[in-house]
């Protein structure tokens, strides 16, 4: 056997890729989730699946060799499985994976070995599928066998939705408890499947000094050390095709006059009212030499390194319409705000072409009109985005109790759900980091004629500093507390692509919301988060004081202080100098004995099984309290296939408070 040499895959840099903004390897791999990881996507795969001999493979790898070497070819590989990102991965020579993307689970190929990863897999191109699946079909775009933009173009739609659905069925089993399975309903399929994108982003590699472009386009599949040149997008909708066509125009041909200049073009649609001509009623770009503002640019009017940088102008502010009309945006527009699905697109509208960064577009949902600057973050698939918006309205009027209510939206963005969902709640309260999105949030409420929703700058990490006040204020009643606060409460969270934070999460957690509608578009950060939910919901949480590490705490049981003091348990160690918070704190039976820096002691009865979980952190010598909270359970995981042909799936999923 050959000598088995590990890959240098795994310490590559990343690049950006392609349609999605997927981070991607920028070496003779994939992914950066799937070849970064060592295998072990791919060893998950199979482990389900007949042949998997997990021992051979194992001895392989422990000798430091593959039983395939780099540049052979190997006929005959039944796919057994296929990764989450839409990697086929079949089983080889003792147990070995043979890993390539365009094949089917089920299907058999003919692959050239290009690679090998530590978990004893090796990477492969396809070269031929010898016995073809059912699902098979010829893909809508010519490139796709080169691009690295779609996954599944070569599978029927339908069965794109059947793979997604069973990976995330394997995915959520991890929530599911014997009392409490995690049942997963079909996948909401895309109304487009073809030309359903608002947004792309196209690159060119970097270029030599008076070197013409040759390529504008994505990532090359697999390798992705070169640009495909794509002049046409079929995932893209019509006008951010002919945006592209507008870029290419300038760029294709092009030189720099210094070597190294990359870059990436962001191409957008907007929805404005139908107009004949049609003509986009803002500038392509801010501004040319000539200082022209027509739709098409002349090819070359400008250097590439002027061209790049106009394209990157900085975010539009808000701004109320330059109109004598008193009545806000959306009647202007002849539309009705509402929480069912509507047309999409409405009635005498019209999609155009932006690609210029300081651009402002627009979009219709359900009657709600939101204006954005073109660079900041908008959901991909406009067409089944108001299915989306209707859904969550309907899981949070199943599970509020009250009409005298609280919505929070975190990471609420230019405020798309906390405007969308603002008629079924008295207050609605939105936070945001980016200051911009704030005031296009608040421009858009005005501009949808919404007058509960009040719009916050700040960290979502530090939510709730200031909120639980205000949310005290807006329920305005006797009865409202910081304990109960969360009684008339919901709360929607939409995260970046990471998932949230540990902090934020403790937050919700002690605010314990009576409904939270988790979206994400990534179903492995929002696993991770809702298993740190189960954690804090059986251990308890930190008080919003504590600021130490719970993972360096030890439980502490009556029979192990002993009925001692931790001064003494801990050789008399003086802490005078800590904060009231940080006092000493004995456990003994249904008693809780504090002694504070000053010397003051309380005794407290307390239950220390239901109520509070007593916890020291041997370092310091103190006792902790974590705050024994309610659990969430999960009544419902919905799927929305906002992202057709690509590996991606939106999720919404419901958690009610267990009370």
């Amino acid at each position: 056997m050959r000598r088995y040499v590990v890959s240098k895959l795994m310490s590559r840099r990343y690049q950006h890729s392609s349609v999605t903004g997927e981070t991607c390897d920028s070496t003779r791999g994939g992914r950066a989730s799937d070849w970064s990881k060592g295998g072990g996507e791919f060893v998950a795969a199979v482990r389900d699946h007949a042949r998997d001999d997990a021992e051979g493979r194992a001895r392989l790898v422990a000798a430091g060799r593959s039983p395939y070497g780099v540049g052979e070819t190997v006929a005959d590989v039944a796919v057994v499985a296929a990764t989450a990102s839409g990697v086929g991965v079949g089983v080889g020579t003792d147990g070995w994976l043979l890993a390539a993307p365009l094949v089917a689970a089920g299907e058999t190929a003919t692959l050239r070995v290009y690679g090998h990863l530590r978990a004893g897999v090796s990477l492969c191109d396809p070269v031929q599928v010898t016995q073809q699946s059912p699902h098979r079909v010829v893909p809508p775009c010519p490139l796709h066998t080169t691009c690295s933009a779609c996954v599944h173009q070569h599978l029927d739609y339908n069965h794109q939705l059947t793979v997604k659905h069973s990976l995330l069925v394997a995915a959520y089993a991890a929530l599911a408890t014997p009392h409490q399975p995690v049942i997963i309903p079909p996948v909401l399929p895309s109304p487009r499947q073809i030309h359903a994108r608002n947004k792309i982003s196209v690159h060119h590699e970097r270029v030599r000094a008076n070197e013409p472009i040759a390529a504008l386009g994505f990532l090359e599949r697999g390798r992705h050390r070169k640009v495909v040149d794509v002049a046409h997008c079929p995932v893209a909708d019509h006008a951010v095709n002919a945006g592209l066509a507008m870029i290419r125009k300038q760029v294709m041909g092009s030189t720099s006059t210094h070597s190294g200049l990359a870059a990436t073009y962001m191409v957008r649609q907007t929805l404005l009212p139908t107009s004949d001509p049609p003509a986009p009623p803002v500038p392509t770009v801010s501004s040319t030499p000539s200082s022209s503002t027509s739709s098409n640019l002349a090819p070359k009017t400008m250097s590439l390194q002027d061209f790049v940088k106009v394209m990157k102008n900085k975010k539009k502010k808000p701004a109320g319409l330059d109109t004598k009309d008193p009545r806000p945006l959306h009647a202007i527009l002849n539309q009705t705000p509402t929480t069912t699905v509507q047309q999409y697109p409405p009635e005498n509208f019209s999609f155009y072409p932006v690609i210029s960064r300081s651009a402002v577009v627009q979009d219709i949902v359900n009657g709600h009109v939101f204006r954005s600057p073109s660079n900041s973050f908008y959901q991909v698939n406009s067409y089944l985005l108001p299915t989306l918006c209707s859904y969550v309205t309907s899981q949070l009027s199943a599970h509020c109790s009250s009409a005298d209510n609280t919505l929070i939206d975190a990471y609420c963005g230019t405020g798309l759900f906390a405007i969308t969902q603002s008629h079924t709640f008295k207050n609605v309260i939105g936070i945001e980091l980016d200051s911009d999105s704030i005031a296009w949030a608040r421009q858009n409420a005005i501009d949808n004629g919404v007058s509960n929703v009040r719009f916050v700058g700040g960290d979502v990490a530090h939510l709730f500093d200031g909120v639980v006040s205000m949310v005290k204020q807006q329920q305005d009643t006797k009865e409202t507390t910081t304990a109960n606060i969360g009684d008339n409460l919901a709360l929607i969270i939409d995260p970046p692509k990471k998932g949230c934070s540990r902090d934020f999460i403790e937050q919700v957690m002690r605010l314990q919301p009576r409904v939270i509608i988790y979206v994400s578009c990534n179903p492995e950060s929002q696993i991770k988060d809702l298993q740190i939910m189960q954690q804090l919901a059986r251990d308890g949480v930190p008080p919003a004081s504590f600021k130490g590490n719970v993972g360096d705490m030890v439980v502490v049981s009556t029979a192990a202080a002993g009925g001692k003091s931790h001064k003494e348990k801990n050789g008399g160690s003086n802490n005078s100098d800590l904060e009231p918070e940080s006092s000493r704190v004995l456990y003994l039976g249904t008693k809780k004995i504090v002694k504070d820096s000053d010397g003051v002691v309380k005794i407290m009865a307390v239950d220390s099984e239901t109520q509070e979980r007593p916890l020291v952190m041997p370092q310091a010598g103190l006792a902790r309290t974590l705050l024994k909270v309610k659990g969430y359970k999960i009544v419902q995981v919905q799927p929305f296939d906002m992202f057709p042909h690509s590996h991606r799936i939106e999720v919404v999923t419901t958690l009610v408070r267990e009370d």
